[in-house]
């Protein structure tokens, strides 16, 4: 607050007079015109004190990383713009005593001030930040050393005390409204137009309170399903498409179980294979496998991932706090946004020789565009495994994405993103949880991030279709291990899985091919140094028809040969 007043004694009438005020008022007399202008400048350096104070170190602390100091880096810099302004005052009070340059060096000053002060919505990471608002700070201090100047030049001697004491006042009482205004377009304008944006169609789906993280636990983990969706088609689910596992639309493709543990920053991601078998029963999937349950259920072209998430919760003993929902298309757009990105292709991919086109996608270290990652991560027969083979290319994909997220640096990079985040995804989880949950995955180290696989079996076709089985000891074990550290462990018995509807005597379980993700990325630097490659050699010409032509086949030749069982 401005509590200062720079005025000199030796200013008498005919100066007053000179700067346009009155020495007619009296003390008493209402404020003028003129005056009432002096104030209001009090009432907005007022509220940027305010916004100092009480917004701008959390919202510092929010771009800092998890093990960063914010007290000592705000000490830093509030000691640094004390000292230039502590440098800059005398001069700047000697300059304040010339006619004419107060108002060209106040101007000045208090663009400054408000120009860095819209500036600090600009930077995405710490250091940059703090910086801005150390300009912020120089800048309105300088303005107010001139802004006490003008007093003398506002109202007469004997109204000083009364204007000021109005500015103080107004100062405080002002400063509260902008205050409230950013508070609520923090928390509610942006919060409203993101929510309203990821919706799902006929409001947010609730799930059932069973699979929630216990009340004990809340706090202490968050757990989430994201599902990739297949929209490649235009199977039309309101007429029938539901129960037909030739259509791929609705199809999840992708499911991820993300469990995040408060405690300990850790962050652990659980694939599940799509053609994982869960039900005999095709009215609950349309053909026996996961990916198929959430497209049965649903209706009106829109899935039920309140039912997924149901069947994964009980299938697998998981508590489950809320879903999110990509189109597989918003990856395309990302990657293209991005301008392609920097991936380790496990083998040569060869359209010719797969009837999808004329390309070729050459093992090693390269950029890829959106439609040649979209084909490498939604294509199967390309892989001698399959969809396991497809799980391996996806956490590649995973990392490649992390590195590029974390390499975020400024608003306009955001900017870019957002409308394909918004038009693509789907949730029905809180602001405050999602917009909690994306910072946190920002913030944590790639070393505290570990993604696996359900252990699943592939054994003799069931109904005429080459399925994977649930392992459920290895199942079990998995889970108890990794993603139960709060709930303790379920017994391999107590899992309710569709894995005794044929025999299996004699079939192993796959790998869970336990992973971090700092190791996912140092294999990839690794084969970029062992290539002497930069990533620019960037395949350009797959066409989306090439990517999405293999995926938009029958879902019932999903593994074209069934394993053969262990010695």
């Amino acid at each position: 607050m401005n509590d200062s007043i720079a005025a000199k004694p030796t200013d008498g009438p005919a100066d007053s007079a000179a700067a346009g005020t009155d020495p007619a008022l009296t003390a008493t007399a209402k404020l003028t015109p003129r005056e009432k202008k002096w104030i209001i400048y009090d009432v907005g350096n007022s509220a940027f004190v305010l916004l100092s104070t009480a917004v701008i170190p959390i919202y510092a602390k929010s771009l800092m990383p998890a093990d960063g100091n914010i007290v000592s880096a705000w000490g830093y810099a509030q000691t640094i713009a004390s000292l230039v302004i502590a440098l800059l005052m005398p001069l700047l009070g000697s300059i304040a005593d010339v006619q004419g340059m107060k108002i060209k060096f106040f101007l000045g000053f208090f663009g400054t001030g408000v120009v860095t002060c819209c500036a600090m919505a600009l930077p995405l990471t710490w250091l940059p930040f703090l910086v801005v608002y150390i300009l912020a700070t120089i800048g309105l201090n300088g303005s107010l050393t001139f802004y006490d100047s003008m007093l003398i030049d506002t109202t007469p001697n004997e109204r000083m005390d009364k204007v000021s004491s109005h500015g103080y006042g107004w100062g405080y009482i002002g400063s509260t409204v902008p205050f409230i205004f950013c508070i609520a377009l923090i928390f509610g304008g942006a919060f409203a137009l993101i929510m309203g944006a990821i919706t799902p169609a006929g409001g947010n789906i609730k799930l059932n309170q069973l699979i929630n993280t216990p009340k004990e636990f809340q706090g202490k983990e968050f757990n989430i399903l994201v599902t990739g969706v297949d929209r490649s088609s235009t199977g039309d689910l309101s007429a029938g498409a539901a129960n037909d596992s030739n259509v791929n639309d609705g199809m999840t493709d992708m499911i991820l179980y993300v469990h995040f543990n408060n405690e300990t920053g850790e962050m652990k991601m659980l694939q599940i294979p799509r053609d994982t078998m869960v039900t005999t029963d095709t009215s609950v999937s349309g053909n026996f496998r996961i990916n198929g349950v959430a497209k049965t259920q649903g209706s009106d072209g829109n899935n039920n991932m309140a039912a997924l998430c149901e069947l994964v919760a009980d299938q697998y003993k998981l508590p489950i706090d809320g879903f999110m929902t990509i189109r597989l298309e918003m990856l395309t757009e990302l990657v293209d946004l991005f301008g392609g990105v920097e991936i380790n292709v496990p083998m040569d991919v060869d359209y010719a020789a797969l009837g999808l086109g004329d390309s070729v996608i050459h093992a090693g270290y390269q950029t890829l565009n959106g439609a040649s990652m979209e084909f490498l991560l939604r294509a199967r027969k390309i892989y001698p495994d399959g969809d396991i083979g497809r799980l391996n290319m996806q956490r590649q994909f995973y990392a490649a994405l992390f590195r590029k997220l974390k390499s975020i640096g400024n608003i306009w990079d955001v900017a870019k993103l957002t409308p394909a985040v918004l038009n693509y995804m789907e949730t029905n989880l809180s602001a405050s949880d999602l917009i909690s949950f994306a910072i946190s995955m920002l913030k944590i180290d790639s070393s505290k991030i570990m993604i696996c696989q359900m252990p699943v079996i592939s054994g003799p076709q069931y109904n005429g279709q080459s399925l994977l089985y649930p392992a459920r000891q290895a199942d079990a074990d998995l889970l108890n291990q990794y993603f139960r550290e709060n709930t303790g462990p379920v017994d391999a018995s107590q899992l309710n899985l569709c894995d005794n509807v044929i025999d299996l005597s004699g079939y192993t379980a796959t790998d869970p091919k336990i992973q971090q993700m700092g190791g996912l990325m140092a294999e990839a630097d690794d084969a970029q140094k062992n290539e002497n490659l930069d990533g620019s050699n960037q395949v350009t010409d797959i066409m989306a028809s090439e990517s999405t032509a293999e995926s938009e086949s029958t879902d019932t030749d999903s593994t074209d040969t069934e394993s053969q069982p262990a010695a």
